[in-house]
């Protein structure tokens, strides 16, 4: 522990407080774990180490200090979900905990514990902690709010509208006000009462336009509005929303969709000039990606191009260290080749590339982050680390300490000298990614964007929803797949495989692109959100790719196809052949 970097110390801590456990000393023990949580910040973590805490004084027979720890997780999580006005993940610890303190009869907050209710989706003993809460007037306001979305939850939309309402009258000074506005339209859209859901994100806007909301509820309006076909008041209120809030983020999608109906309209002067608009708000976004894509004539968005994946990099590395020696006031571009002293001798460095030579890549990952975290803001180091994390082969952490490096010199990707853009936004496993993708019809650079939001090329990666390698294939798909193709021998640990991995995410993305059209939007829907929701996201879409992004009703999905569409503009950008 003295001489460990911080991700190697959590590890060690938590094995410390075992022994200490098996030997009796729970004391100590629990002062580790303390530690612990004073360190960290990630609520799914803290969690985890008090439940262990929990767990620890259970055993000893302390059971009132126990119940006291398990008020603690309860009292976190709902701090974090009415802060977020959202539920955290890992509602499962909190709920256990929840069912031991009510189960021991242990007083919880009313409004504490109807929001682990509402959070682990026990919506009817939440329903009922809210209600006890508001009648002791406990947190009314915010009680009333996740009530609302409780009954919504359960298709009760009267009971849920009557709670959004009773907000809206009678509590415009809470916390919770503005959104209950936004909840109570939403609620009104699932009843199919488009015109009401209209009629309140106006009413909203109008009446309270100072409100951080009220350009979200113009642009929701008028999306509401164009999905019920009632084009004139979605444009009369993208205008308004424009006109109003310029530099609102909502005013690029609602000059891109003010460019759309006029070009419906044959007003090509019109289209062109709110293409403009939006393609310049902010380029490397979703928004003003997809204005520049209709500003090319590109109707389909993600259209492949004729990339070169050769350069001279000798000649492109030597651009680019003359410019950063520039920017950093350096006189001999020799100071940034290869590693400075202090990272020669930096233990975490050191241990990472012990470590990354005997195969023990996860451990090494760990070690290459802490150098870097160290180092955070010296545009030096980073450089030099980028580059010998990309020729060690650990390449997440290379385009980690590239993209620190464009921040700590206060860059953009698309200023930045092409040799560094590239470090983060690489081309690995090129020879791989091009012949399989072009196999099945597909651009390798958009092949590339995949990877790089996936698992930023880290074929061990591992995601919380047990999603494997570069391609983030789950094993259940990936059995499937492997039947497709026949792959024998087939074991889940094969998704680590960067050949399989690709093989399988390439065919899989090509297959779902086939059973939807053509439609490479539905298809990376389907790859982030299953196959059934694109197919009817796409047929509500009516086939405009367009309004299939704004129909698609997983956020995830949503911000994993704007992600891709942003990266696959830069892979554009940096590879298309001149």
């Amino acid at each position: 522990l003295t001489n460990a970097p911080p991700a190697l110390a959590f590890d060690l801590r938590e094995k410390l407080a075992g022994a200490l456990l098996d030997t009796g000393d729970t004391t100590s023990a629990l002062a580790q774990y303390d530690t612990l949580l004073t360190a960290s910040r990630y609520l799914s973590y803290r969690m985890r180490v008090q439940t262990l805490a929990v767990q620890a004084l259970d055993a000893a027979g302390q059971t009132r200090s126990a119940h006291l720890r398990r008020q603690l997780i309860v009292d976190e999580y709902a701090a974090l979900a009415t802060g977020q006005l959202a539920c955290p993940s890992y509602s499962s610890y909190a709920y256990d905990v929840l069912v031991t303190l009510v189960g021991d009869n242990v007083p919880v907050d009313e409004f504490k514990r109807g929001l682990v209710d509402f959070c682990a989706r026990q919506y009817d003993p939440a329903l009922a902690a809210f209600t006890r809460s508001i009648q002791a007037g406990n947190r009314v306001a915010e009680s009333r709010y996740w009530a609302g979305l409780a009954f919504r939850a359960q298709g009760e939309t009267d009971d849920a509208l009557r709670q959004f309402n009773l907000i809206i009258q009678n509590f415009p000074n809470a916390a919770v006000w503005s959104q209950a506005w936004m909840e109570k339209a939403k609620t009104l859209s699932a009843t199919g009462s488009y015109t009401d859901v209209v009629s309140v994100y106006q009413e909203f806007a109008t009446k309270y336009p100072g409100s951080p909301e009220a350009p979200e509820a113009l642009w929701r309006a008028g999306v509401t509005a164009l999905t019920s076909q009632d084009d004139r008041t979605a444009l009369d209120t993208w205008q308004a929303l424009t006109g109003a809030y310029p530099a609102s983020d909502w005013s690029a999608p609602a000059a891109l969709w003010q460019g759309k109906l006029a070009q419906a309209a044959g007003q090509t002067v019109t289209a062109t000039m709110f293409f403009s608009q939006a393609a310049a708000f902010n380029p490397a976004t979703y928004y003003s990606v997809r204005a520049a894509e209709l500003l090319r004539g590109e109707n389909t968005p993600l259209q492949p191009v004729s990339a070169t994946l050769a350069f001279d990099e000798r000649t492109q590395r030597a651009a680019a260290e003359a410019w950063l020696a520039a920017r950093l006031n350096i006189t001999d571009t020799a100071q940034l080749r290869g590693l400075r002293r202090d990272l020669t001798f930096d233990p975490a460095l050191d241990r990472g590339i012990d470590l990354n030579q005997i195969g023990l890549q996860t451990e090494a990952n760990d070690e290459f982050d802490a150098a870097r975290a160290a180092h955070q803001g010296d545009a030096v180091a980073l450089y030099q680390l980028a580059i010998l994390y990309r020729d060690l082969g650990a390449y997440r952490q290379s385009i980690a300490a590239a993209d620190a490096l464009l921040n700590a010199t206060g860059t953009r990707v698309t200023d930045a000298p092409p040799f560094l853009a590239r470090l983060v936004y690489p081309a690995y496993y090129a020879d791989l990614v091009v012949p399989e993708a072009q196999s099945r019809g597909l651009d390798p650079l958009l092949v590339f964007a995949l990877i790089r939001q996936e698992s930023l090329f880290e074929s061990l990666s591992y995601s919380s929803a047990a999603a494997h390698g570069l391609m983030q294939i789950i094993p259940a798909t990936g059995q499937e797949i492997a039947t497709a193709l026949r792959w024998p021998d087939y074991s889940r640990t094969d998704l680590y495989k960067p050949y399989i991995s690709i093989k399988f995410g390439v065919y899989y993305l090509a297959r779902q692109r086939s059973g939807l059209d053509g439609d490479l939007y539905a298809a990376l829907a389907a790859y982030n959100g299953g196959p059934g929701n694109a197919v009817h996201w796409q047929a509500e879409s009516g086939g405009d790719p367009d309004l299939f992004y704004e129909t698609v009703s997983f956020s995830e999905t949503r911000l994993y196809i704007r992600r891709i569409s942003e990266y696959y503009e830069m892979y554009k950008k940096l590879y298309a052949a001149r």
